[in-house]
């Protein structure tokens, strides 16, 4: 019922709004100061059918995150009932941070933190337990792993050091788990016996998948115009190849868009199933760069060295 209630918040805007429950996201390109004045136009639309609905927005609690990769910027004063609306450096959408170049490092950090925290409660709580019933138990699993894998296919690090970051928590509930703190042990051993692979190849198996949903329209994301086949027809290439996108601008490198086609097309096939059929994962080894090759057979997701 609140769906259909506010089904028509957005019906005389010219900017673009994003819904979702009682979230919500009004944004546009500015390119001059007329499209400034046109967002702030929208926006009091948008609290005029708040009025008439009576369902207000509390100014208070919105803000403004201008995205841009210029020191000079477009200075204009959005308000919101006669609120100035506070102007913030990053901003959380949807359990996402967000910050103004798009390069995930506050996520990132923020991830890294949350899930060093939760490790820590568990291992205050747990630290008795014999190894049998932490690993049966699926601690790390259930409440660890999916703060460090939430919504990964937008904000999968590029750096190297926010790679390693990130699987340094798993390293260390993998020595929780089998009690092995000794410098001695090979803590990959301890990933490989526990079967727990590692978080980049997780979010690289995800990424892969829910790319070859899109293409296949499976799912309601639509595939940008720039991601296109590839219309040379080389000895060695895959039928149905994507072109790479060179994007030398770092937010655009760390965006969801250019990634998938590298390793699906270029140096590996772009997964290309059929719609119907189920997409599993048949076999892997540990995602080296361009080493390895990604292809999709009629019913399985096959990983080549």
């Amino acid at each position: 019922m609140f769906l259909v209630y506010i089904n028509g918040i957005g019906d005389n805007s010219q900017s673009s709004l994003k819904l979702f429950a009682d979230d919500a996201l009004l944004y546009s390109i500015i390119s001059g100061i007329e499209d400034a004045v046109m967002l702030q136009s929208n926006l009091h639309k948008l609290v005029r059918w708040s009025d008439v609905w009576q369902m207000h927005f509390n100014a208070l609690k919105c803000y403004l995150l201008r995205m841009l990769n210029k020191k000079t910027h477009i200075t204009y004063t959005y308000t919101m009932k006669q609120t100035e609306l506070t102007t913030v450096e990053e901003n959380p959408y949807l359990g996402i941070l967000i910050d103004k170049q798009l390069t995930w490092k506050p996520h990132i950090d923020s991830v890294y933190k949350k899930g060093t925290n939760t490790l820590n409660f568990i291992k205050r709580n747990l630290w008795r337990c014999p190894p049998k019933l932490k690993a049966t138990a699926y601690v790390y699993i259930t409440l660890v792993r999916p703060i460090l894998e939430y919504a990964g296919t937008v904000w999968d690090p590029h750096h190297q050091y926010q790679i390693k970051k990130l699987e340094m928590v798993q390293r260390r509930a993998a020595r929780f788990v089998k009690r092995a703190y000794t410098r001695d042990v090979s803590v990959t051993g301890l990933l490989s016996e526990l079967q727990w692979p590692t978080l980049q190849e997780r979010r690289l198996t995800a990424r892969l998948t829910l790319y070859h949903r899109a293409i296949n329209k499976t799912i309601a994301i639509e595939i940008p115009p720039y991601i296109r086949p590839n219309s040379r027809q080389l000895r060695q290439a895959h039928p149905q190849q994507y072109t790479n996108i060179g994007t030398p601008q770092i937010h655009t490198n760390l965006a969801f868009s250019p990634e998938p086609p590298e390793h699906g097309t270029n140096s590996h096939p772009i997964l290309r199933n059929n719609p119907k059929q189920p997409l599993t994962k048949h076999s892997s080894k540990k995602h080296s760069g361009r080493g390895n090759s990604y292809w999709v057979s009629p019913r399985r997701l096959t990983f080549r060295q």
